[in-house]
């Protein structure tokens, strides 16, 4: 039985299993498909832990597990964060409206409208977030403002425009890209909610997504023991962290170097062993 054909079962017992309980053996099998879907190529990054608390936020927030390990949710140093996408059922399944007014590659206006008051007596709320802000905050030299600022610029605006008039609907979660840990700050007009940002050091933020990747790739190309061991044993020991994604961006540079070494090894090895099967064959 692959991954795909182990959620499905588990996911209909998830769905019939009473709000915010999880017995024994359902959590077992969750963790075990978490640990398989570890190892296929798209899940690698997330490891068990990531795809774990991803699982289990979907499900406390009623959402399809699948989806929102496909793109919906996403975990930063150990917190799990909300897509726009995300943000918009959420607001949609609570009752509410995100009525977008204005969307360019300038400036993004949505209105909030809550379905739980009555019409005039503060059911509404407008809020835009414009390129000039996004610019302020630091955000326009990364590759996803400068290739999709359309898409980015509504991202920030119904996660900044939730988390203001809605935050009943967010459950108190970042939205992507509001964790300073991975370069994006809280916008200046994020100050009048009760939001406390992360305490994260510039020596103390983790890897990049695409650090992370390159890091995770040489790590493929090393002996399978070595590894494992990196990832199990010197990995935890060193850096106090359960996933490579976790690790000190200051480290990159030594990690990098260090894994294309033993990359290096590893290939060379085999190389040499399949030169000398050939050789034998040729006899």
């Amino acid at each position: 039985m692959n991954a795909l054909q182990k959620v499905e079962p588990i996911q209909q017992q998830l769905q019939t299993s009473p709000k915010g309980v999880l017995s024994g053996k359902e959590l077992n099998e969750v963790v075990e498909t978490c640990k398989m879907l570890a190892t296929a190529p798209y899940y690698q990054k997330m490891g068990p832990g990531g795809i774990l608390a991803i699982w289990l936020t979907a499900r406390e927030m009623g959402l399809p597990p699948m989806m929102c390990l496909n793109g919906g949710l996403y975990t930063f140093s150990g917190q799990v964060s909300l897509s726009g996408k995300v943000i918009n059922m959420l607001i949609i399944q609570s009752g509410h409206r995100a009525d977008v007014l204005h969307l360019d590659e300038k400036s993004c206006k949505i209105r909030f409208v809550r379905g739980d008051r009555k019409k005039g007596e503060g059911d509404t709320y407008e809020y835009e977030y414009t390129m000039e802000m996004a610019k302020n905050a630091g955000l326009t030299s990364k590759k996803n403002w400068q290739t999709n600022p359309r898409d980015m610029l509504y991202n920030r605006c119904i996660s900044g425009g939730a988390i203001k008039f809605m935050p009943d609907v967010t459950c108190g979660a970042y939205a992507i890209g509001e964790l300073p840990g991975d370069g994006n700050i809280l916008d200046e007009s994020s100050k009048d909610i009760n939001v406390k940002p992360l305490d994260i050091s510039t020596e103390e933020r983790a890897l990049s997504t695409e650090q992370a990747i390159e890091l995770a790739d040489l790590l493929n190309l090393c002996a399978p023991d070595v590894k494992e061991k990196i990832l199990n044993e010197w990995i935890p020991k060193t850096y106090k962290v359960d996933l490579l994604d976790d690790v000190p961006a200051s480290r990159y540079d030594h990690l990098k170097k260090q894994f294309t070494l033993k990359a290096g090894e590893h290939q060379k090895m085999l190389a040499e062993k399949e030169m000398t099967i050939n050789v034998e064959v040729k006899e």
